[in-house]
């Protein structure tokens, strides 16, 4: 072949490979483009379904409902305590001690136990004889958390028996302002301390004191009006919120 016809045919493979491989690159974005498609279809379908958004409530239940107050007491436990199940399962000769039995059974007991609250919490909120707005999107707030406050009211229509309703919202309040724990002195505290009006209360509440809300105020409102009839409804609503309060500790004082 002559030097004319070797520098064409060069030209011309060079150019047919410079193709196929924009043809490949084509085909590689394309596939990668329907891979993340299949990957955000599957993630849209599993993170929206209702296994997943139960399971999502039940853990923001579990870490707002702890019933063991200090918060490094609880961590403590749950660094022993998860490590050990899961070592345990791989090498069983360490479950004959009973300090590793301990703290094989500590992990699934507290899930358990706290699991059995969570069902108990949805019963007894279904089963109050009176409407109640608001509160389910309270406590499904993306921001539902312990360092997190919201300031809110909770407004009373009451039917009869206004005296006995505004002495257990003065008793909410004097309760719920044992939940404010001592910010860090670094930073402005800037929830509101709660305030009883004729029927109502305002005041700054995180994830563990809307949970409260339910048990120390709508379920003995239930009490009252099982009783007698006397609340029409209850209003739950958001002013303002959520303002981040750092703890001076992580211990909690209720």
């Amino acid at each position: 072949m002559d030097p004319v016809e070797k520098a064409v045919h060069e030209k011309r493979k060079l150019e047919k490979q410079d193709r196929d491989l924009r043809a490949r690159e084509r085909k590689r974005e394309e596939r990668n483009r329907k891979f993340q498609e299949i990957i955000e279809s599957f993630s849209g379908s599993f993170f929206g379904s209702k296994p997943f958004l139960s399971f999502r409530s039940y853990c923001r239940f579990f870490l707002a409902d702890y019933w063991i107050f200090n918060y490094t007491v609880v961590g403590l436990l749950s660094v022993l305590g998860i490590p050990t199940f899961y070592v345990t399962c791989v090498v069983p000769e360490f479950f004959h001690e009973p300090v590793v039995q301990f703290f094989f059974y500590l992990f699934p007991a507290m899930v358990l136990a706290e699991w059995f609250r969570y069902l108990n919490f949805h019963r007894r909120l279904k089963r109050i004889g009176f409407p109640i707005f608001g509160y389910d999107v309270l406590y499904r707030h993306d921001e539902f958390e312990y360092y997190k406050w919201f300031e809110i009211e909770v407004r009373i229509s009451a039917v009869k028996n206004e005296a006995a309703i505004r002495a257990l919202l003065e008793s909410f309040c004097i309760r719920a302002k044992r939940f404010f724990y001592p910010h860090d002195i670094e930073s402005a505290d800037l929830r509101k301390s709660w305030k009883y009006g004729t029927l109502s209360v305002t005041g700054s509440a995180n994830s563990r004191l809307i949970l409260f809300l339910l048990r120390y105020l709508f379920l003995r409102l239930d009490q009252l009006n099982r009783f007698e009839r006397s609340v029409g409804s209850v209003e739950v609503a958001i002013l303002s919120g959520p303002v981040v309060a750092e703890a001076r500790s992580n211990q909690s004082y209720d």
